[in-house]
């Protein structure tokens, strides 16, 4: 194990040799106090705290003791009464993961699925699924109350409770009348949770099949795959949808048939009249590969000429596909495919050929040949390797001396050979790296020598850094962690020689997660140690210039040593302080991820969601956690390719970083190929990697952040075979969450219309596969109070300070916007002389505030080149116009009422594209909507946006939009 690598560890050993020790302790001195009990007891007093926040600390924190909670029912109990919602919601989710202890809290939890708020009435279902068979009775009375909420959240929490919901099968068919379609594919997702005890239903659900609604359709054949082959009554009209114009419904259908055992009946298709469904048959046969071979083959025999030429030619595509994977399949799956295969040749061969009532052609039977050659090769291999293993492990056995070295000898040569191999690997790819480093930091003019495995020393630097000389470098070949943190401080205490002044360079591969910033915040607090992190992509880019090298570190040095602007969004000190936090947020975000949900993040750019994200990440680190950054792909036709490449290849490198001893390679996609081509064997990938990231430790399911997605999204102009490529993408993913249940993904953006947009412009392509699928979730502006922290943070590290007049004002104007606030702050630290211990009171201030374009181009450009960019590349008229609106009538001290603006708009835009667009500004903190008496009144939640629009249309152009 390497220094790194003890390093990393050692917090840990320590915490388990100190709880060792306080155990013995207690031992000894006769402690009987249940510290559990204790805790409990703690938690549950809080739950009647006057502060909100640590009443739904408490309830959350009895939720993660679980079962054990059980005293703590009946406050619980009352906690779903709490006038805050985020209180109610984690009280329910307490007495849900108490589970069936918690059977009392029923008739509550029912009560509560009439809550107004949304999140508490789903958490409410989701607990008494959690409850389980005790809730089926009361779930069932409440299928009938004339609220649609609460029989939605009733029917949801039915399906998850899974079979022993199979009494509420008859409820479920008759809710299945209701002629909302809400609740028809609630009902008809909860038939298949509940699984072969619904089958009572098939009847009902076979008539859905042919539903107008692409959705309904697709759910229902997922629910008959579900209760297996007991719905083989259903297989007729599932293979019409074979043919379906909707790519998820084709998919599913297949899946679905191989559920129910169709594959005799698939073969018996491949007599249709109709081609399309001869084509589907062969489709599905396709799709389920090596076991239906055997059925194939018999059907090369049929009297019937369509069943086999459907046969060869499934035959000829599985004999591809498996020769593509001869290396991969396992030794059990190799002999049968040789088996089935031979079996299948010798029906083709020439000598058989009169037994058939036609003879295949050349091409029809040299895929299959072909295959099987290739499969043979690939079994001799095997054999050959083994034959060797055996002779080389005989030899080392025959060789060792004693009984258990003879035995243990081979396992520990395999590992130390192998360590070694790895370690010679990663030392010369650690020197070339060290080797670009050094030559980077000379090429600035500075003296630098090797120190360690991964340390260079700068001996000696002129400039800002020679008052930090001798100055310690530490290479981080993939992500940085913390504890590279805590090494650069011990390095640079040792070169320090009571220098006050300490620094530190870390280059790094990969993006630091949150609590390499965190800690690197904490040493700049603490001990006044200033981290340099520079990107080794950034340096390999100009390695080979001097002039470049010199400017590169400069701006390194700029962003981060003393004297810097905290305020600047690419600080990763100022930008961690700005977004660490947001608790509730996170919680909501990861409780739908755990459940395999698709989760739609939103909000105004440079509003924090990456940071929301690298959070996320750090909070989920127990599962296998990808973030792929859509940006690339924007503007290509086919990119599905290299879309499952990339999530493949972070899911194998996560294995690599946990020294996995099984560890799976697979040949990358061919970039040429459509997705639609590689949908199957993505699925089949992913679900190996599932099986092996969980034995490696890591906890299911999959999770998944897709960053920039309006990058990918179709647009009108698109050509059809790009709105066909991201199809087939989201699909495969959506499949992933839902039917395969590997998968919990998050997709980014500014506008949600991924989620809103049903049916593409392009003539004959699918509908959106992900049209409602995600659950929305918007990131809102920051109160004052956080407003003021972030900002009183920052200005610490920086030597300033604001007023209290000061920082409601930049609250007000930036409508709680971080990045505004960040701007507004740093134009007054620039403008501001430092005088007063470096307070800038609201007499300094104000002039800056008050025209703030005229002294800063990056505010002036976020709102025209970001916000306003964003909706015009949206085509939003209606909510540009909307912001004009208000940007013109700023002496209307309530605001615009909502009659007056649709009245002002009405010959421009429809009331559903006004509401629409008061809706989304609303959502992501541009808007403010107010309840007066019977109407709603609108005004600027951003006053520093109304004044920027105010300057790009001038005065006439602010007369047309002026209402009064």
């Amino acid at each position: 194990m390497n220094q790194h690598k003890r390093q990393k560890l050692s917090p840990f050993l320590k915490f388990i040799s100190l709880g060792l020790s306080l155990s013995l302790l207690i031992a000894s001195s006769g402690c009987t106090q249940n510290p559990i009990k204790e805790e409990i007891s703690t938690y549950t007093q809080q739950l009647r705290d006057k502060n909100h926040q640590e009443r739904w600390n408490a309830a959350m924190a009895l939720g993660r003791i679980g079962p054990e909670a059980e005293s703590a029912i009946s406050e619980l109990i009352e906690t779903l009464k709490d006038e805050n919602p985020l209180v109610r919601m984690s009280a329910a989710n307490a007495l849900g993961k108490i589970g069936l202890k918690a059977q009392i809290a029923i008739p509550d939890l029912i009560a509560t699925l009439q809550d107004q708020d949304e999140e508490v009435r789903q958490e409410a279902a989701t607990a008494l699924s959690r409850i389980g068979s005790p809730a089926v009775s009361p779930l069932i009375a409440t299928l009938k109350d004339n609220n649609i909420d609460v029989r939605l959240n009733a029917i949801s929490a039915l399906g998850k409770i899974g079979v022993d919901a199979k009494t509420a099968v008859p409820a479920l068919m008759d809710a299945l009348k209701d002629n909302n379609p809400k609740i028809q594919y609630k009902v008809i997702a909860a038939l298949g949770q509940i699984g072969p005890e619904a089958q009572a239903a098939i009847t009902i659900l076979t008539t859905k099949l042919n539903d107008p609604n692409w959705q309904v359709r697709a759910n229902t054949v997922h629910a008959l795959g579900n209760i297996g082959t007991l719905a083989k009554s259903a297989v007729p009209v599932l293979l019409n949808l074979l043919k379906d114009e909707d790519a998820v419904v084709r998919q599913r259908t297949t899946f679905a048939l191989g559920k129910i055992g169709a594959v005799p009946l698939l073969v018996e298709a491949l007599k249709n009249d109709n081609e399309a469904v001869r084509q589907g048959a062969t489709y599905a046969l396709v799709e389920m590969g090596l076991p239906v071979v055997s059925n194939l083959k018999e059907a090369l025999k049929s009297d019937n000429q369509f069943v086999r030429q459907g046969s060869v030619s499934a035959l000829g595509i599985i004999s591809k596909s498996l020769q593509d994977r001869a290396a991969k399949l396992s030794t059990a799956d190799l002999d049968q495919a040789i088996s089935n295969l031979a079996q299948t040749v010798s029906v083709l061969q020439p000598a058989q050929k009169e037994l058939l009532k036609t003879r295949f052609e050349a091409k029809d039977i040299e895929p299959i040949t072909q295959t099987l050659d290739a499969l043979k090769d690939q079994q001799r291999v095997r054999s050959l390797d083994l034959t060797l293993n055996i002779i080389f492990w005989g030899f080392i056995l025959l060789s060792s001396t004693g009984v258990s070295l003879i035995w243990l000898r081979p396992v520990f040569f395999l590992r130390f050979t192998r360590a070694i191999v790895t370690a010679r690997q990663e030392q010369k790819i650690l020197n070339q790296v060290l080797a670009s480093a050094q030559l980077f930091l000379e090429q600035t003019g500075a003296k630098v020598s090797r120190e360690g495995k991964r340390g260079l020393k700068i001996v000696l630097k002129s400039g800002r850094l020679e008052a930090y000389s001798p100055l310690p470098v530490l290479l981080a070949i993939d992500q940085p962690h913390d504890q590279d943190v805590t090494e650069l401080v011990q390095y640079a205490e040792r070169l320090a020689n009571n220098r006050q002044k300490r620094a530190g360079i870390l280059l790094y591969r990969e993006t630091p997660d949150t609590i390499f910033r965190v800690r690197m915040a904490e040493v700049r607090l603490s001990e006044h140690f200033v981290l340099i992190p520079i990107p080794l992509a950034a340096v390999e880019q100009v390695v080979v210039d001097s002039a470049a090298c010199t400017g590169l570190l400069a701006e390194y040095c700029d962003r981060y040593l003393p004297g810097a602007d905290l305020f600047d969004d690419r600080n990763a000190i100022g930008d961690t302080l700005s977004f660490f936090g947001r608790g509730k947020l996170l919680h909501r975000l990861e409780e739908e991820l755990l459940r395999k949900q698709g989760v739609g993040l939103f909000g105004l750019r440079k509003s924090g969601k990456t940071s929301i994200l690298l959070q996320l990440g750090f909070s989920l680190r127990h599962h296998p956690v990808v973030h792929i950054d859509l940006q690339p792909y924007g503007g290509k036709p086919r990119y599905g390719a290299e879309f499952f490449n990339e999530i493949v290849q972070k899911l194998s490198l996560l294995l690599k970083n946990r020294e996995a001893s099984q560890r799976l390679k697979f040949t990358p996609f061919s970039r040429d190929l459509p997705a639609t081509d590689l949908t199957t064997e993505f699925i089949q990938r992913i679900s190996q990697l599932t099986e092996v990231l969980t034995k490696t430790g890591y906890k299911p399911p999959i999770i998944c952040f897709l960053d920039e997605i309006e990058r990918i999204l179709p647009t009108p102009t698109d050509p059809p075979e790009k709105v066909e490529e991201f199809n087939a993408c989201f699909g495969v993913l959506r499949s992933l969450s839902q039917e395969q249940r590997q998968l919990g993904f998050l997709i980014a953006d500014v506008h949600p219309d991924c989620n809103r947009i049903n049916q593409w412009q392009q003539t004959g392509v699918p509908t959106n596969p992900v049209f409602s699928f995600f659950k929305e979730v918007f990131l809102s502006p920051f109160s004052a109070e956080e407003t003021t922290t972030m900002l009183t943070d920052i200005s610490r590290l920086m030597g300033r300070a604001f007023d209290q007049e000061t920082l409601t004002a930049i609250h007000q104007e930036s409508g709680g916007h971080p990045f505004i606030a960040r701007q507004i702050a740093s134009l007054l630290c620039a403008k501001v002389l430092e005088v007063d211990n470096g307070l800038i009171s609201w007499s300094d201030a104000q002039r800056y505030i008050k025209k703030p374009f005229t002294y800063s181009s990056i505010l002036k450009d976020y709102f025209g080149q970001n916000i306003w960019a964003d909706l015009q590349k949206r085509n939003f008229a209606s909510a540009m116009a909307v912001l004009r609106v208000l940007a013109c009538n700023p002496e209307l001290a309530n605001g615009v009422n909502q009659e007056e603006l649709q009245a002002f708009l009405g010959k421009m835009f429809t009331e559903s594209q006004c509401l629409d667009a008061l809706l989304w500004l609303e959502m992501v903190g541009l808007v403010v909507r107010v309840e007066q008496e019977n109407n709603d009144y609108y005004y600027s939640k951003v006053p520093m946006l109304s004044r920027w629009l105010q300057l790009e249309m001038g005065e006439e152009e602010i007369k047309k939009w002026q209402i009064h």
